[in-house]
This record gives C-alpha cells, sequence and structure tokens, in this order.
C-alpha cells in the first residue's frame, strides 16, 4: 500500500485515486503566489516556511 502524503491532496481509498483537497489546495495556491510574485511579506522558500509557521499551517502531517 503506498502513503500518499501529497500537500493539496488526499487519497480516496474506495475509488482508489487521489482527490484534491480543497484546504490545502488554497495553501499550495498562496504558495506559488508568494514565490512567483515579488512581495514585502516573505522572500525565498525559507520566507515561505517561516510565513507558513507563523500563521500556524500546518504540513501534511501535522508538523
Amino acid at each position: 500500500m503506498r502513503n500518499f502524503q501529497i500537500y493539496g491532496y488526499d487519497y480516496d481509498k474506495e475509488q482508489g485515486k487521489i482527490i484534491i483537497n480543497e484546504e490545502e489546495a488554497k495553501i499550495v495556491r498562496l504558495i506559488f503566489e508568494l514565490f512567483t510574485q515579488p512581495n514585502s511579506m516573505v522572500e525565498g522558500i525559507n520566507g515561505i516556511a517561516k510565513y507558513l509557521t507563523s500563521k500556524g499551517i500546518p504540513t501534511k502531517r501535522g508538523g
């Protein structure tokens, strides 16, 4: 059995496929925007990680 731990998605065992997790997908879109659009809130990948942590947004595994 595979362990599907892809942020923004969940694994539906009944259907046997990966489905979008809408709440996590919002965060994925935010990360993309922060990374691709220059802004004063964050700088680089570490800045994005610190920003998400400061907002209390957990990782897929709850970290």
